[in-house]
């Protein structure tokens, strides 16, 4: 089962760190061709010949314990060929990285995971995630309740959405004249990239500022690991980020809040506020709440605070102007 919240997305434990997750869209490549004709006497041209290609990927290893971290790569390998998703090792059109984290839930374990997509210049170009419960449930490590079947419908779901997204290359053939002599010359349509990457292409003028100031209350690390986590995601969605306030700029603050422990459990809040250059909420603030295991983040945030602050970027996003227009 796949759950979404923007707004009350997880924050989680060093081995168990659930996390409410989403979809994107699909993308689709042209390509144009054209040609010089250099013969004295008129010349048939037949008609260009295009061929559609699916983009290839290659897999990075999966971001999980080491046995989990394997198997999960060949079945997802396994289930990507079955989609007719061409895998190749160097040279690929995109690479695809997952990270998967295993937690105890009251009705059984949940599997949550994210995948991100970056082009060959390392720009993420796509992200995609969602979260499987298993019914059985262990004591001690959550990863022992996941069994075959549920990570082989993870496989399966990822590599279904991977493919929905991955764009098709339009390749056109050579143009070969019946008659004649003819010169042909083609050029192929360069992939469009997904919206996160339009930062590059941004004018000064349409640049939106904004500044992400340390966290405050978090545990171990996670006054500075959360909002580093932020600036990249917002980054990546075409915002700059600039370190001090400016006249201009708009400020995330982030809050961490800890609450009592029950049965080695403890409810943790993270707040998102977006304030405009006068100082002023633009919105009411991105909550994302959950429960963890006392003490699990006092020390190193790691990837916890990537997929919080991910998850929570989505809707920070949507509260800041948008950049492209």
């Amino acid at each position: 089962m796949t759950r979404v919240n923007a707004t009350t997305a997880s924050s989680a434990a060093k081995r168990a760190a659930p996390v409410f997750l989403t979809a994107l869209l699909a993308m689709v490549l042209a390509g144009c061709s054209t040609s010089n004709q250099t013969a004295q006497a008129p010349a048939e041209i037949a008609p260009a010949q295009t061929t559609k290609k699916v983009a290839s990927v290659s897999l990075a290893p999966v971001a999980a314990p080491g046995s989990v971290s394997n198997k999960m790569g060949k079945m997802l390998e396994t289930a990507a060929k079955e989609k007719k998703i061409p895998v190749k090792g160097d040279g690929a059109d995109y690479t695809v990285r997952g990270y998967l984290v295993a937690s105890p839930e009251s009705e059984g374990t949940k599997v949550s995971y994210i995948w991100d997509v970056t082009d060959k210049s390392g720009k993420r170009a796509h992200r995609f995630s969602g979260e499987e419960m298993v019914e059985k449930r262990v004591s001690g490590d959550p990863w022992a309740a996941v069994d075959d079947k549920a990570m082989r419908k993870i496989a399966a779901t990822t590599a279904d959405r991977l493919r929905q997204w991955l764009p098709k290359k339009e390749v056109p053939a050579t143009q070969v004249a019946t008659t004649g002599s003819v010169n042909a010359t083609s050029t192929t349509g360069q992939p469009n990239q997904e919206r996160s990457q339009l930062a590059s292409a941004q004018s000064p003028s349409s640049e939106i500022l904004v500044v992400v100031p340390k966290v405050t209350g978090a545990p171990g690390d996670g006054n500075s690991a959360l909002p580093a986590a932020m600036r990249r995601e917002l980054q990546s969605r075409g915002l700059k980020l600039v370190q001090s306030k400016k006249p201009n700029a708009y400020t995330v603050r982030g809050t961490v809040e800890l609450g009592e422990a029950e049965s080695g459990k403890q409810p943790i809040t993270i707040r998102w506020l977006v304030l405009g250059p006068d100082g002023k909420p633009l919105k009411n603030a991105v909550v994302q709440r959950n429960k963890i295991q006392e003490g699990s983040l006092d020390g190193s945030w790691g990837r916890v605070a990537d997929i919080a602050a991910g998850e929570a970027a989505k809707a920070v996003a949507k509260i800041l102007p948008d950049p492209t227009s």
